[in-house]
């Protein structure tokens, strides 16, 4: 028996800009909420997709506000949250895990400074945060923004 489950996260972030080129922002960990933790602590009975999937998915694509209720991946400028067209896949995962992709397409310039996954998001944050990553990039019009967010539990 294991006496420790560390979690862990890793984030990629892709923009693919208006003329075709393709941009990355390399794979690297991000911090785990504390919010996340306890929730896993009270509950398991979500599995794989540790409650997110129990909301609907957010499905905006071009920087819509975000709706109250639902839940996945939001992307944040200095003032301001955008929701995702978000989806969940399970493709090529172990039982501890889970993953979404979030898309969003640029109609203006907008300088992003991060993103936030999780659940249930009530007028400007969720209720149960999974997890966040800064990062710093400026989408133009036409650009596309895609974030593949993939948390592990794994035994110690």
């Amino acid at each position: 028996m294991k006496d420790k489950v560390p979690i862990s996260g890793r984030v990629k972030v892709e923009i693919t800009r208006a003329d075709g080129t393709v941009d990355h922002i390399p794979e690297h960990s991000n911090d785990i909420e504390n919010s996340l933790k306890a929730m896993i602590t009270d509950s398991l009975q979500a599995a794989q997709t540790f409650g997110i999937s129990q909301t609907a998915l957010f499905d905006g694509s071009y920087f819509s506000s975000v709706p109250n209720g639902q839940s996945g991946i939001v992307v944040h400028t200095n003032s301001n949250d955008y929701e995702t067209e978000c989806t969940e896949t399970t493709s090529g995962l172990t039982a501890y895990q889970y993953q979404y992709i979030g898309i969003v397409r640029a109609s203006n310039q907008k300088v992003l400074t991060g993103a936030k996954l999780g659940y249930n998001w009530s007028t400007s944050s969720f209720t149960t945060l999974h997890a966040t990553d800064s990062f710093s990039t400026t989408l133009e019009d036409g650009d596309q923004l895609t974030i593949t967010w993939t948390i592990t539990l794994a035994d110690a």
